[in-house]
């Protein structure tokens, strides 16, 4: 994927679909459990809550908390596919949106590195 800017691949409905993906793993706390929340998304429920992403472009911080929340969402064995799906949406959109924000996450290296 080509692009100038990480705002090019990341639209207004994927933040909001992005922070429903966060507010599902927050609220549902029998997707990951307490003891296992931190030491998966890197934050405790309510750091994660405060990590939504508010506006584009999006940040590097913005497509990692986003990458972690699909992440898990979608690879974490948590038995609940079912209500991921009911409430997010197809699973293969969930997966199409993580790859798109891995290649915006990269850009962000790219241009670190002076690429």
């Amino acid at each position: 994927m080509s692009m100038e800017e990480p705002s090019e691949a990341i639209s207004a409905a994927d933040v909001a679909l992005i922070n429903e993906a966060i507010k599902l793993l927050v609220e549902e706390k029998d997707l990951i459990p307490d003891w296992e929340f931190a030491t998966l998304v890197g934050y405790d429920r309510a750091e994660f809550l405060e990590r939504s992403l508010s506006s584009l472009p999006i940040s590097w911080d913005d497509a990692d908390t986003a990458i972690g929340a699909l992440g898990n969402l979608l690879g974490y064995p948590h038995g609940r596919a079912e209500l991921v799906a009911e409430r997010l949406g197809d699973p293969k959109n969930l997966e199409e949106l993580c790859d798109r924000l891995v290649a915006v996450r990269s850009h962000f290296v790219r241009q670190a590195r002076g690429d």
